[in-house]
């Protein structure tokens, strides 16, 4: 994506990214179905952030992913308290800015599958109901 969609600071600024739009041209032309603006916004959402990706993490959830320690560090890489703001975030825009400064908290890496489904499932409000739980399930808490 470059460095324009990397310094994108929201939904907008990615759908205004000259990459981006080529890869939405691209996506139309291999059948993404355009018609929903919502989900065109989550797209775009999804490739804003998968952007500061640097490693994919496949073999965990998110939520592992982010309740993932770093090395040396008994403490996980994204706060409990940072945590619960992302599951309390009630539309896509805020999701966006939240992820948005987690992702590069978290050194192991993001699972860009798991990522990209959530992201897109998140601008579905039934559908955010079902990833916040999958996402509280999946966060190793810490014992106090």
């Amino acid at each position: 994506m470059g460095p324009t969609a990397r310094r994108a600071h929201d939904i907008t600024a990615v759908t205004l990214a000259q990459p981006y739009q080529y890869l939405f041209q691209r996506m139309r032309q291999a059948g993404w179905n355009d018609g929903y603006a919502r989900r065109n916004d989550a797209l775009a959402a999804a490739v804003g952030l998968l952007v500061h990706v640097e490693t994919d993490a496949s073999d965990h959830g998110m939520a592992q992913a982010m309740s993932a320690h770093a090395e040396g560090s008994d403490q996980p890489c994204v706060s409990e308290a940072r945590f619960k703001r992302l599951l309390e975030t009630q539309d896509l825009d805020a999701l966006f800015g939240g992820l948005r400064r987690t992702l590069p908290l978290m050194k192991k890496g993001a699972p860009v599958m798991a990522l990209t489904n959530d992201v897109l499932s998140w601008a579905w409000p039934d559908q955010r109901d079902a990833v916040k739980k999958t996402w509280a399930y999946g966060y190793v808490w810490p014992t106090k």
